[in-house]
Formats: structure tokens, C-alpha cells, sequence
């Protein structure tokens, strides 16, 4: 966005969220819905391998960093410099977008919202209960 004399950096960055948020509005209006043959809604994951999770967390705390601050509500962003995950970049924009409209909706203000993304470890575990077809079993 082209940057005007007579506005302001804040005005610039918050007629940047309206630009981004307008576009993420303007994506979901435009996907399709698709339908079983049953009737019921089947939405096809659109699932992408990038490390921009963390990049993505980022952005969309952005966007709420303008009314945190109008409730003087301390907003703080931590994740990774990078995180890989394959994701369906759509889905996890709402979720993201949903918990942070939560958390400011009912953060008292002057409260504190702490998004935190961290990549989680995860061991290989063995089954607990093997199952041996009664054919393979010795008595």
C-alpha cells in the first residue's frame, strides 16, 4: 500500500490488516463448496509442506495487534524462526483466526494473550496390544 502524506504509520499499518483480512474473506468466498453425491458438504484439504507455519502465526497475530491494543491488552507472538508441517493452509488460518478473536473477546482489558507455537517431539510408539489371528497361535 502506497503511503499517503497526510497518514499516519499506525493508519498505514491497519488499512494493511483490512487489506489482508479483505483478501483471506475474499479466498474463502470464492472456494467452492463441494458436495457428495449424498448431499453433505466434503471440503478437499488442500495440504502444502513449507515451513511457513510459524511465518503464518505470525501474520494473522498481526492482524490483531491494533484492537489488543485499543483494549490495552498485551499481545505476545512466540514461535520459531521456522517450523515445517504439512498443513491445509486454509483450515489453520480460521483456527488461528478464531482463537485470537476468542482470547481478545474475553481477555479483560488490560489483560495479557500469549500465542505460543512450538514444534512438538514425537516418539515412536509401539502398540500396546498385538492382536494374533487364532490361526497363527500356538497353544
Amino acid at each position: 500500500m502506497q503511503r499517503d502524506s497526510n497518514v499516519t504509520v499506525a493508519q498505514v499499518e491497519d488499512l494493511n490488516v483490512i487489506e489482508r483480512n479483505a483478501r483471506m474473506l475474499q479466498k474463502t468466498c470464492q472456494r467452492p463448496a463441494r458436495y457428495r453425491q449424498d448431499g453433505s458438504r466434503q471440503d478437499e484439504p488442500s495440504l502444502i509442506r513449507k515451513p511457513i507455519l510459524a511465518s503464518l502465526v505470525r501474520l494473522m497475530a498481526a492482524n490483531f495487534e491494533a484492537a489488543a491494543a485499543d483494549r490495552r491488552q498485551q499481545l505476545t507472538v512466540e514461535t520459531p524462526t521456522s517450523l515445517p508441517a504439512v498443513i491445509d493452509t486454509e483450515k489453520i488460518e480460521r483456527v488461528i483466526m478464531n482463537l485470537l478473536s476468542n482470547a481478545l473477546k474475553f481477555t479483560p482489558d488490560g489483560g495479557a494473550i500469549r500465542c505460543q507455537l512450538k514444534a512438538a517431539v514425537r516418539r515412536p510408539r509401539l502398540p500396546s496390544k498385538i492382536a494374533v489371528p487364532a490361526c497363527r497361535r500356538h497353544a
